[in-house]
């Protein structure tokens, strides 16, 4: 079986980072991020989908989005 996180290496190049153990994020389907309470955050897609951005996977996401800009 494939680990999230190799399938999640593979991928980055497209503009997929892993957001929690169960959840890989594409990028450009991201309409934007908002704080929740105990430091997590939620990611709302462009189809009004919304997913929890875990602490542990916090700094993937900022990375990512940085490279963007």
């Amino acid at each position: 079986s494939v680990l999230l996180f190799c399938i999640s290496v593979t991928l980055s190049p497209a503009g997929f980072v892993q957001i929690s153990k169960s959840c890989i994020l594409n990028i450009n389907v991201l309409d934007f991020v908002r704080p929740l309470l105990n430091s997590r955050m939620e990611a709302t897609l462009k189809n009004g989908e919304r997913l929890n951005v875990s602490r542990k996977y916090l700094v993937n996401i900022k990375s990512k989005l940085q490279e963007g800009m």
